[in-house]
Parts: C-alpha cells; sequence; structure tokens
C-alpha cells in the first residue's frame, strides 16, 4: 500500500501510480492533487518502473509451474509422476506380493532375495515422494511470497497491485491477476494475501526505489527447488533400475558360495531319460523340473522312490546332460538366491535342468549333427549317440563314448 499525508488534514490517503496525483480524504473529504513532494515522487517512480522489463514483472513458466498453472509443464511433470508411481510403488508392491506368494510356496531362499529387492525400492519411492512434496510446497511459497498482491485495507474493496497500487480484480475463481496498468502479475488467492507480505506499507520518500526493487522480485527470484523437483522424479526410477538390476547381478554372479544342503531334489524317469527336479516339502507328490527334457512337464507327479528326496551329494561322480553339453559332476556350488549349480564341461547349469546321461552319451557338447538323431532341442538321444559315434576323430578313429558313468581318476 502507498499512502501519503492529506494537504487538508494530514490523515493517511492512499495513492497509486496508476491514478496519477489525485486523492480523496476519506476523513476531511478533501478531493484534489497532492502536495508537489508527493507528485515528484510519483513522477520518479514512474520512470523507476519504465526502467523494468514488462517481463521481469511477470511470471516465467517455472513459476507458474510451480503454482500449478502451467497446463503443458503440469501435464509434463503428470507423466513423470506416473512413472515415478508405477517405478517406485506399483512395481515393488507387486514383486512384493510375489515374493511373498514364493514363500508361501516353499521358497524361501528365492522368495528372500525378492523381498529384499522390493522393499528398499519402496523405501526410496516414500523418501522420494516426500522431498518432491517438500520441494513444491518451498517453491510454491516462494513464488506466492514475491508475487502476492497487497490485502485492502479496507474490507470488501479489491486487492492492489504489489508494484503500482493500481486495483486487480480477478474473474471467477482466477488466482493470478495481470495488473491492467503496469502489467505486472499479482497473486490475489485468499492463500496469497493472507501473507505478512500482503500488507506492505510503502514509504513515500523512498517510493522509486521500492518500486523498482518490487517489479524486479519475480525477474530475480532463485527457484532451485523446481530444479531440484524434477531431477529427482528423473533420478529415481533411474537409481532403481541399476539397484534392481545390481543387486540381482551381484546376487546371482558375485556372491557365489559352498552348495547347499537345504536344497532337495527328486529324479523321475520320463520317455526313458531320468531328470532331476526340485523337492518341496509343502507338496512331496510333485517335483518342479525346468530341463525342459523331452516328456517332462515343469510340475510331475510321483510316486514311490521318485518321491525320495537328496541332497548334491548324491550326484557327485555322476554323468549328468543339460542340453546336450555332458560332464562328470565335480564341482558344485551356491549362488545369492542359495540355488545350487554344477559345472558340465564347459557349460554351468543349475541342478535342476539337468538329467543323468544316456549310456554311451560323449563327454562334451554335443556337435551339431545331420540326418539321423539330429534334432533342434539339442538333447542326446540314443540316435544322436549313434550318428556321433561314427563321426570319425582327429586321429582317424571313432569317437569314444561315455558309457554314462564317471571317467577313472
Amino acid at each position: 500500500m502507498i499512502t501519503a499525508a492529506c494537504p487538508r488534514c494530514g490523515h493517511a490517503v492512499e495513492v497509486s501510480l496508476a491514478r496519477g496525483d489525485a486523492v480523496v480524504c476519506g476523513a476531511c473529504r478533501y478531493a484534489g492533487p497532492l502536495p508537489s513532494t508527493a507528485r515528484v515522487a510519483l513522477e520518479q517512480a514512474h520512470a523507476a518502473l519504465a526502467a523494468v522489463r514488462e517481463e521481469e514483472r511477470q511470471l516465467s513458466r517455472a513459476q507458474r509451474l510451480a503454482l500449478g498453472q502451467a497446463q503443458g509443464g503440469v501435464g509434463c511433470l503428470g507423466v513423470l509422476s506416473g512413472v515415478l508411481i508405477l517405478t517406485l510403488f506399483v512395481g515393488p508392491a507387486l514383486t512384493l506380493l510375489f515374493g511373498l506368494a514364493m514363500w508361501w510356496d516353499d521358497e524361501p531362499a528365492l522368495a528372500q532375495v525378492v523381498i529384499l529387492a522390493a522393499v528398499p525400492t519402496l523405501a526410496l519411492g516414500v523418501l522420494t515422494l516426500v522431498l518432491v512434496r517438500r520441494f513444491r510446497r518451498r517453491a510454491r511459497s516462494k513464488v506466492q511470497a514475491a508475487c502476492a498482491a497487497t490485502a485492502p485495507s479496507t474490507p470488501g474493496e479489491p486487492a492492489t497491485c504489489r508494484v503500482c497500487g493500481g486495483p486487480v480484480v480477478p474473474s471467477g475463481t482466477q488466482s493470478v491477476v495481470r495488473c491492467g496498468y503496469c502489467r505486472s502479475d499479482n497473486i490475489v488467492s485468499v492463500e496469497a494475501l493472507a501473507l505478512p507480505v500482503a500488507r506492505r506499507a510503502r514509504d513515500l520518500s523512498a517510493l522509486a526505489q521500492q518500486v523498482q526493487r518490487e517489479a524486479r522480485t519475480l525477474g530475480t527470484l532463485p527457484l532451485w527447488e523446481f530444479g531440484g523437483t524434477l531431477a529427482i522424479l528423473v533420478a529415481a526410477p533411474v537409481l532403481t533400475v541399476v539397484w534392481v538390476f545390481g543387486y540381482l547381478v551381484v546376487i546371482l554372479f558375485v556372491l557365489d558360495g559352498p552348495p547347499s544342503e537345504q536344497e532337495l531334489y527328486v529324479k523321475a524317469t520320463r520317455q526313458g531319460r531320468t531328470c532331476i527336479g526340485t523337492y518341496r516339502a509343502k507338496d512331496p507328490g510333485v517335483g518342479r523340473f525346468s530341463g525342459v527334457a523331452p516328456g517332462f512337464r515343469f510340475e510331475e507327479p510321483l510316486s514311490g522312490e521318485e518321491a525320495r528326496p537328496f541332497t548334491y551329494r548324491a550326484l557327485v561322480g555322476q554323468t549328468l546332460e543339460a542340453n546336450g553339453v555332458v560332464g562328470v559332476a565335480q564341482r558344485f556350488w551356491a549362488d545369492g538366491v542359495g540355488t545350487n549349480s554344477v559345472k558340465l564341461d564347459d557349460k554351468t547349469a543349475s541342478v535342476t535342468s539337468t538329467c543323468f546321461a544316456l549310456p554311451g552319451s560323449p563327454l562334451g557338447r554335443r556337435p551339431s549333427l545331420s540326418g539321423a538323431g539330429a534334432e533342434t532341442s539339442g538333447w542326446w538321444t540314443p540316435e544322436a549317440i549313434a550318428a556321433a559315434s561314427t563321426v570319425p576323430s582327429a586321429s582317424g578313429t571313432a569317437s569314444a563314448p561315455a558309457g554314462g558313468t564317471a571317467p577313472p581318476p
């Protein structure tokens, strides 16, 4: 509010750059020009206002975005927020439920890995949304404080421009009004007019400096909170993906240890081939076979000796096959999930993806065969073994079969 002393009674009267030097005193009913000193102060304030570019008095796109009024920016922010929610909440929540289901399905080791991958991501999501919410509130508060119109001195009267003192009247539910005289943006919401800054008073003797400073407030307003919000919205999903993939790589490929005695197996024979599957105490009559050997389904019913569980120790020294690679099982280890693996020739395979080698299967990798015994699956068959046994070796003799047993030490 800009005030000056009434020339007749000395009572404070409200003036503005928009109305010129004419005033009306509410105390003595004086209507006329201001004293010369006041008129000079107004003229200097006019000159100071003219020295500030119009764009500096108006809200920038970033400032409108902080207020939630930039339509394109709000849409972009909404998309980023949606990606954030899907990445940091929906995805990890579904993963957590999947881990709990695995725990219920009697796979605690793998369930623990899945749950530990999801929980930190959910925690990061909560922290991110708290920071984003706080940054946006701070940015909104700073813009409101810098752009709030001057509250009316008398209830029922319109607010006045924060720069020139002219009336600013909103249209409907409009919260930002552009002054019709100086073209400065003013926030006229109830929240903004309740701020202490909205009760600003101007000293007529320093009016020019005050007008110029107020006119340049928006142009010099730092909004690091806005940049911080966008940085968090972009970085949080990236950090989540990096964490999940890095965590899984470490668990599956780095944290190798001694073979687990807790992982139990069963074996079943289908179509002449005996394969190894996972034993589950919760459902001992069904084995899970992931080797997709011919004749096997993922879950196979078991009976009799097939349902008797055993550990990896029963496989040491046995000749096993994993999709065309035959080797003697000597080296076993467990990854970070607790799943046992075995080294067969040059191939690393999960124990539950192996089968006992057929009699006569040559050690090593199954070569590409054509004609009799050729199959796309890659598993050795009696026909493939017979075809391979007729292939001359480098010395000119037929290759020696493994016979399904471990070689002599």
